[in-house]
């Protein structure tokens, strides 16, 4: 199978990460068609045969990879209406198309209704559907969309736990925005106050490039998804791999999302609320047994539930359907 993954932007280097895991463990070939990954290059390392690029600004290329391709995974801002040559080859192809979020800009952009039937639905889940039934709930009932997870690449060196002698740093929280007024705000504020309020040192990564961000997120001893919106992100699931335990305010939707993705009966996110997370946070840092004990729960449920060997088999699924 020829499956190519396609966005307009980097997208957190979500097309790279997906093309990698697929050339890696799979016997499929994975091309990717966006416009680069950002500050996500990292996944762009060598071999480079793991992720061959293609540009999406340019139509040849655009349409060679259309031509290329059995399947068609669209991520989050682009369709078959806005990729070149990409509606003549509807029926022609598997069209997959993924939500990392809320819907929040004209969907006539990437689909028309009468594409719907041709595409097949899936969402990465983690709360964000619940907030939007009355948007999402035509794609569950009529056309079969289903939660499938947002991968990570668990087994790269920056994936993996640090001995604890080399963390360094209390608390390590990398929000993806700063604007408390974004559609998925990170409650930065709530976060540095209630650190200052405990006496505990700090770390907020942001713009940086994904290999320093994670280097600094592996030193931590604690780290923080949010604490605002109860939904999880792949932050939170970065830092469970590294055996870094995580606050969450994790609330029923997000857990149930994350447990029927995974199959997984049980998730070891540290539950928290703004209102207790700087309590929470000391309590942990001053039981160290406790805490390198909730590390390696944590990476032992990704070694379980998250290993990026198995759940590319969800995808799979979705494709051959």
């Amino acid at each position: 199978m020829k499956i190519l993954y396609a966005s307009k932007t980097p997208l957190a280097g979500v097309c790279e990460l997906m093309c990698r895991i697929v050339n890696e463990y799979t016997e499929h070939e994975a091309r990717v068609l966006n416009r680069g990954p950002g500050k996500h290059a990292w996944y762009c390392r060598p071999p480079e045969k793991l992720v061959p690029r293609y540009n999406i600004r340019d139509a040849d290329q655009a349409r060679t990879c259309l031509a290329w391709a059995d399947v068609i995974h669209c991520m989050a801002n682009v369709g078959a209406r806005n990729i070149s040559g990409g509606i003549s080859l509807l029926r022609k192809k598997v069209w997959v198309f993924q939500w990392h979020g809320a819907q929040i800009w004209p969907f006539e952009q990437v689909w028309k209704p009468a594409d719907y039937r041709h595409v097949r639905w899936i969402h990465i889940g983690q709360g964000w559907i619940e907030r939007q039934m009355e948007f999402f709930g035509p794609f569950i009932e009529d056309f079969g969309m289903e939660v499938i997870p947002n991968l990570i690449t668990a087994n790269d060196e920056l994936h993996v736990p640090l001995d604890d002698e080399k963390r360094s740093t209390h608390v390590v929280f990398a929000p993806s925005t700063v604007n408390p007024n974004a559609p998925n705000p990170k409650g930065v504020e709530e976060v540095k106050r209630a650190c200052k309020a405990y006496g505990l040192t700090l770390d907020v990564v942001f713009r940086k490039s994904f290999e320093e961000c994670m280097m600094r997120k592996q030193r931590a001893m604690v780290g923080v998804d949010e604490v605002i919106t109860g939904m999880y992100h792949r932050s939170g699931l970065e830092f469970l791999s590294q055996g870094v335990p995580c606050f969450t305010a994790l609330n029923e939707f997000g857990e149930t999302a994350l447990k029927k993705a995974t199959g997984a009966d049980w998730v070891p996110f540290e539950k928290t609320t703004p209102k207790e997370l700087g309590r929470d946070m000391r309590a942990l840092l001053h039981d160290g047994d406790l805490r390198r004990g909730q590390g390696r729960k944590a990476r032992q449920w990704i070694e379980t539930y998250y290993a990026p060997q198995v759940l590319i088999e969800r995808h799979l699924e979705v494709y051959k359907r």
